[in-house]
């Protein structure tokens, strides 16, 4: 086997001095498992030149019994991610059952959502154009959970005053995420992965912005029409504003409160226990100690999928032992 200890870190309630501490804002403080000693400033001797420094940091080895019992399994997943081939264009997909279920369920959903209307091109107005993207979605069995696909705007035609205004990309910061998954450790919580599925078209949009028919489901009947969106979509400028706009506003009605330094992190905290929510564009991480009710909650407001315990997240795989959890990234 080869040594893969450079890629680990260890996660176990400790906060190094660039994380954040959720103490401070939402009164949430890690249970450490060693002791800190702040050094008395005010007995401090004058400063002296040490000579060249070295770091003081301990490594802390990977444990073989973490390898062979957690990792091994990893590997095979990241194996199969890499080997499954998805693809490029509509024209790839076309045809293909399994992606054509796929694009049929994303059409399905924004018809439901009223994500647009057919109109004829009003004078002096452009519509940008749009394309199929596709996913597949692994379960950490190394099996293929779902073939997404996403239709998405084609943003960069878009033009500044007069097809969007304000941008907001609603995206967490990895210093929070690492802070989330301390306390997680050092409490015993649960951590789960909630997917909001399309999360874009759940924001309303404020702007006029027409849209060509999507590839592959053209009206025959009115070929010349266009549609005028509704709903955000994904790949406008604007969809991660007005997608943040609606999920906070519902956050804080059920009693969430947002951090001040990271707008991506909401905290409840009821007789119930407490509750994390970290988002990160449509996926959702979701930590506490009694955090069911608040899963029914989201449920009910928009149509999302529970992807059980985190695994893998932004390219980290995360892996729970009973030493802690640790987070792999190669």
């Amino acid at each position: 086997m080869p040594d893969i200890s450079a890629g680990y870190s260890h996660v176990d309630g400790e906060f190094s001095g660039s994380e954040q501490n959720l103490d401070e804002e939402f009164g949430i403080p890690a249970i450490r498992t060693s002791g800190v000693k702040r050094a008395n400033v005010a007995n401090r001797t004058p400063w002296t030149d040490p000579g060249p420094r070295r770091s003081t940091r301990e490594r802390r080895p990977v444990q073989r019994l973490i390898y062979d019992g957690y990792v091994a399994r990893h590997y095979a997943y990241m194996a199969k991610v890499v080997q499954d081939v998805e693809p490029n264009c509509f024209e790839d997909a076309n045809g293909r059952a399994l992606w054509d279920k796929a694009m049929d369920e994303e059409m399905a959903a924004l018809d439901v959502n009223r994500t647009w209307e057919l109109v004829l091109l009003p004078e002096g107005k452009k519509a940008i154009g749009c394309k199929w993207v596709y996913k597949m979605k692994h379960n950490s069995d190394v099996s293929i959970s779902m073939y997404k696909a996403r239709l998405v705007a084609k943003g960069y035609a878009q033009t500044h005053g007069i097809d969007y205004e304000e941008t907001f990309a609603l995206v967490a910061k990895m210093a929070t995420m690492r802070a989330v998954i301390a306390v997680v450790a050092s409490r015993g919580w649960l951590l789960h992965q909630m997917d909001v599925k399309n999360a874009f078209s759940h924001g309303e949009l404020q702007e006029e912005v027409y849209l060509d028919q999507p590839p592959g489901y053209e009206d025959m009947s009115h070929p010349n029409y266009v549609c005028r969106l509704r709903k955000a979509l994904y790949g406008l400028k604007q969809a991660p504003r007005a997608w943040h706009d609606k999920i906070a506003e519902y956050l804080v009605t059920i009693g969430f409160r947002m951090s001040n330094s990271d707008h991506s992190l909401y905290v409840r905290k009821s007789d119930e226990g407490i509750v994390v929510i970290t988002i990160y564009v449509h996926d959702l991480i979701v930590g506490g100690d009694n955090y069911k009710h608040v899963k029914r909650l989201l449920k009910q407001k928009f149509d999302m999928k529970d992807l059980g315990e985190l695994k893998f997240f932004l390219g980290i795989e995360v892996i729970r032992t009973p030493e802690g959890i640790w987070l792999l990234q190669r």
